[in-house]
């Protein structure tokens, strides 16, 4: 698979999407949970998590956000949506 059509660079691509529009300031939030603010690395946090505690992968991201907290909506490898919080 192109790496640049896996399911984790979509997911980057819509992390990414959100972090620009803080373009004028730093990602404090994403910072402070994921301790860093490179996209791609949150994703594979995200996709971690998901495999680690639910047994399957993120097939597809959905949207992001973070503002006080951030919240992170996925399709799962199995067809699971879900939301992390």
């Amino acid at each position: 698979m192109d790496p640049d059509r896996s399911p984790l660079a979509g997911l980057a691509a819509v992390i990414s999407a959100h972090l620009a529009e803080w373009a004028e300031t730093s990602a404090y939030v994403e910072l402070a949970i994921y301790g860093t603010d490179d996209a791609p690395a949150i994703a594979g946090t995200i996709d971690a998590f998901c495999r680690r505690e639910l047994g399957a992968g993120v097939a597809r991201g959905l949207f992001h956000q973070s503002s006080v907290g951030a919240v992170t909506g996925v399709v799962l490898e199995d067809g699971r949506r879900l939301v992390i919080k």
